[in-house]
């Protein structure tokens, strides 16, 4: 029943009913399918989960800066609270990656910090303004807002750490409503025995 199958008709889910109305739907498109459980991230639409390494600041770069419009700002899709807070309240400095790598580790910001060529490294407003004041310069004026996204090789979503999920498969063979229908009662007779 499972020659060359596909996972790729619905999502995994923990839900069995919801992978019941996927099977459904897959048997009535004429699809030879049935239900497994399998570990999440072995199939090809795994439950995610946003990426916790993208909690930290320094796992983003600048993606575009546009003049700053805060109607523009709320409306936008945020993947996290980090990316807002990105967006509200940092700005995108181009820097020497030993000073970049100082403010990462230490806060300590230096001139070489924006030599406007080198690495995007976020750096808070806040931090900005109060080494403008102890130089005597004025608050820099923030007039333009970036948007940022992931550093490269940091996918926004990761496979969540479940177990077992349950997952509609098929392949390319002809409907068999009566087959599929007896190995999902098999596979509810053995989740029954495991309660």
């Amino acid at each position: 029943m499972n020659k060359n199958k596909s996972t790729s008709w619905t999502e995994a889910t923990t839900d069995f009913e919801r992978a019941l109305i996927g099977l459904f739907s897959c048997l009535n498109s004429g699809k030879n399918s049935w239900i497994e459980i399998q570990k999440n991230g072995e199939q090809d639409f795994p439950i995610k989960i946003s990426n916790p390494a993208l909690d930290n600041p320094f796992n983003w770069t600048m993606a575009y800066g546009v003049p700053r419009n805060e109607e523009e700002m709320e409306k936008h899709k945020y993947l996290n609270d980090m990316e807002k807070d990105l967006t509200y309240n940092w700005y995108a400095a181009f820097s020497d990656p030993k000073a970049a790598k100082l403010y990462q580790n230490t806060g300590k910001i230096t001139r070489k910090l924006f030599n406007g060529i080198g690495i995007c490294t976020p750096v808070k407003m806040a931090d900005i303004d109060a080494w403008r004041a102890k130089q005597g310069k004025e608050q820099f004026g923030y007039s333009w807002v970036t948007y940022w996204k992931p550093k490269d090789n940091i996918p926004y979503w990761i496979a969540a750490d479940i177990q077992e999920v349950f997952v509609v498969c098929y392949n390319d063979g002809m409907a068999n409503k009566k087959e599929s229908y007896l190995k999902t009662a098999e596979l509810l007779h053995k989740l029954a025995d495991k309660k």
